[in-house]
């Protein structure tokens, strides 16, 4: 089954919206980058949270210099913005 996207439109209602819909559909890693794509016409579609990279792990000779060992920091967590423009012509479905 084709996916699906509920997406709140600027009048409040929610429109429904299969992926095969979209002409294109980009994924933005900042809150900006979101924006500057939403402001140019993009329709943000939904958004996932998943882990970064890990930092890197202090050196054996760094730890063996310090008086504790400092357990490895965590992997940051980085939110996704999934992004969609339309093809010409497509309409969604009104659900609210």
């Amino acid at each position: 089954m084709d996916e699906t996207y509920d997406v709140l439109m600027a009048d409040g209602t929610v429109v429904e919206y299969a992926a095969g819909q979209f002409a294109e559909i980009k994924e933005a890693r900042s809150a900006n980058e979101r924006n500057d794509l939403v402001a140019d016409g993009w329709m943000a579609l939904t958004e996932r949270v998943e882990t970064g990279p890990a930092p890197k792990a202090p050196s054996a000779v760094e730890e063996a210099l310090t008086e504790s060992v400092v357990p490895p920091a965590a992997a940051p967590v980085v939110t996704i913005y999934v992004l969609g423009r339309l093809k010409p012509g497509e309409q969604g479905t009104k659900v609210v």
